[in-house]
């Protein structure tokens, strides 16, 4: 069976943005999902949907949470920067094969940077 990649964009973009690893991982044999996050398909000039300021973390892991559970097997997760945080989210729930982690952002309350 295929593994499956998961790609979770980060704030501030969408789906769109794996483009490039979404082409080079299908060449590789892999099967690649590229989800909008919820309020995040819509043109960078535009104003955003107010529902997005009150979209919660969690929102966001329960609507990929339901897209997980229609796959046949655990995806590796792929996050990146608020993507990251999401698949570590979901990792820590068991939905995933494995975790790609890319400039990940930080939990609440944990400073990766000391001034």
């Amino acid at each position: 069976m295929t593994e499956t990649i998961m790609m979770i964009h980060g704030m501030w973009c969408g789906g769109w943005c794996w483009e490039n690893y979404k082409q080079f991982f299908q060449e590789k044999g892999y099967h690649c999902i590229t989800p909008t996050l919820r309020f995040h398909d819509m043109d960078p000039d535009e104003t955003p949907d107010p529902q997005l300021g009150t979209t919660s973390l969690l929102d966001y892991a329960e609507d990929l949470e339901k897209e997980i559970n229609r796959l046949e097997i655990l995806p590796i997760l792929m996050g990146h920067s608020m993507g990251g945080l999401l698949a570590q989210i979901l990792g820590s729930q068991g939905l995933a094969k494995a975790l790609i982690l890319l400039i990940s952002a930080s939990p609440r309350g944990i400073m990766a940077f000391n001034p």
